[in-house]
């Protein structure tokens, strides 16, 4: 079992390198280009917000209750960005996360009516740090775009447990675990040029993969944002 998933995990590890390397070639090769559409008068700066559906599912270190074991969703992030050419850019971004989940069942007993009560909830938050090469222009407003994340998540779940017969409290434990893990994720978008400063964009997520674990990775998410250009 171990070697076969150290094989697995070198193989991925040397697929991520290829997959860096190669964007940051293009980056390169775009820096050195002459001519291109995109005007930066207004500053190589920008900052933006972003709203995703991209779902994070933890790997927790050591035995975990299965009941621990819930993904969550970050609410909308805010972003700083910086132009390292006329068509490739990298960002940093910040956004907090957080789910709650309850969960019951009553049973019928001879005398009595047992009840069984889970209060689960994960917050956290998530950095990501994003590089993106428009690799096509459609007009002077529109570019298609590549775009791949390295994001770590931090996220604490905790367990409150209730046992109950007839409505009375009869036994009551906390239990929680917290983690943080890296995520690797690949995509392509589309950017609409509002004006000068201003841009929107949206993004289809073909890749999201936990790297601290074999869990298979989620694929077809969206992110949508706005980007605003600093003088």
């Amino acid at each position: 079992m171990y070697p076969t998933y150290i094989k697995h995990s070198k193989k991925l590890i040397m697929k991520i390198i290829l997959s860096f390397s190669m964007l940051l070639f293009i980056s390169f090769a775009a820096a050195a280009q002459q001519q291109e559409k995109i005007d930066l008068s207004t500053g190589k700066f920008y900052v933006g917000i972003n709203y995703n559906t991209t779902p994070y599912y933890l790997k927790y270190k050591g035995p975990v209750d299965a009941r621990l074991q819930i993904n969550y969703k970050a609410y909308p992030s805010v972003h700083l960005g910086y132009m390292l050419s006329k068509r490739a850019s990298i960002q940093i971004g910040a956004a907090y996360a957080s789910t709650k989940y309850q969960d019951g069942s009553e049973y019928y007993g001879t005398s009595t009516i047992e009840g069984k009560y889970d209060s689960i909830q994960t917050r956290g938050f998530i950095i990501p740090v994003t590089f993106r090469f428009n690799f096509l222009d459609i007009n002077k407003r529109l570019q298609v775009f590549g775009t791949s994340s390295l994001t770590t998540a931090y996220g604490k779940t905790t367990l409150e447990h209730t046992t109950t017969a007839d409505g009375v409290v009869t036994d009551n434990y906390t239990m929680d675990k917290s983690a943080v893990n890296l995520y690797l994720s690949l995509g392509v978008g589309l950017n609409y040029k509002i004006n000068d400063r201003l841009s929107a964009y949206g993004e289809y997520i073909l890749l999201n993969k936990n790297l601290n674990n074999a869990y298979f990775p989620t694929k077809h998410n969206f992110n949508i944002g706005l980007n605003y250009k600093l003088k």
